[in-house]
């Protein structure tokens, strides 16, 4: 790293840290997952139960995924969460030592056996696109690639969307958002690995080498995941990956909001979608 590079790093760290709702930091990758269990209410006695992989969105709180476990929770399924910090999103390592966390979860014991399906929000996908070159390189974990029986995609972010997306998350201030915008924009015009990486994920997202039935949920005025991209990558996946694709765009939702704007619709869309991987609701 030559010295401009990481004066440009420092800067950049300097502001989310100074003008964050909450300090910032490199999060402890053993503080980035945390795993709900089924309650036994839900639990059939005899069959294996599914495990839900939550990637949250930038400084997601527990009790925001937990919602959504819940939802996962009346399928008997067990549910995992996944949370990024920004450190995260804009050092690689980071994230690629997070998304190691989660297969070495996956490839466990108690869990190597049991069907998966994934859930990724905003830039959850961006995480989930480590787990997916992690899945393709290492044999060791090959095998989670087949367990995956459903992806579903809340608000994704691809890699232009990512200053914004971080400055938004990070700041309440408008001046302050506009400030991190621009530095995090410098940070990758001169971080070229890291813009490389970013390239390379955004790629292999968009070209899916898990092949199972996917959802997609986004809005028509998201400042942060546009949605015109969000339905290229649908229609891509649908027309030339052969991938039966699902698409739920919201005409007014802000980012990542849309469980709780359109939480009649959403909650059918999962469901309906549940359905159609055959993922029976348990009866309590």
């Amino acid at each position: 790293m030559n010295i401009f590079h990481a004066m440009v790093e420092s800067h950049v760290a300097r502001v989310l840290w100074t003008s964050a709702t909450r300090p910032l930091h490199c999060s402890a990758v053993r503080r980035s997952m945390e795993f709900y269990p089924c309650p036994e209410g839900f639990k059939k006695s005899g069959e294996v139960r599914p495990v839900v992989v939550l990637f949250g969105w930038l400084l997601a709180k527990s009790r925001h995924l937990h919602k959504y476990g819940e939802l996962y929770h009346q399928y008997g399924a067990d549910v995992i969460t996944v949370k990024l910090e920004v450190m995260e999103i804009l050092r690689p390592k980071k994230a690629e030592l997070v998304a190691t966390k989660v297969l070495n979860e996956l490839t466990s014991a108690e869990n190597k056996d049991r069907p998966v399906l994934v859930h990724g929000f905003s830039v959850g996908g961006y995480l989930y696109s480590h787990v997916l070159n992690l899945m393709e390189n290492l044999e060791m974990f090959s095998p989670v690639k087949q367990r995956i029986f459903g992806q579903v995609f809340d608000s994704p972010v691809d890699f232009h969307g990512i200053p914004f997306g971080i400055s938004n998350a990070a700041a309440d201030n408008a001046f302050v958002r506009r400030l991190m915008q621009s530095s995090i924009e410098l940070y990758l015009t001169i971080a070229r690995y890291t813009t490389k990486v970013y390239l390379a994920q955004s790629h292999l997202f968009h070209n899916n080498p898990v092949r199972s039935p996917a959802l997609f949920l986004f809005s028509k005025d998201d400042k942060v995941a546009d949605f015109k991209t969000c339905q290229k990558v649908a229609d891509y996946w649908s027309e030339q990956l052969d991938m039966d694709v699902r698409q739920l765009c919201f005409e007014s939702s802000p980012h990542v909001s849309h469980f709780y704007v359109h939480s009649e619709k959403y909650t059918q869309a999962v469901k309906d979608f549940l359905r159609k991987v055959k993922l029976p609701i348990v009866t309590v």
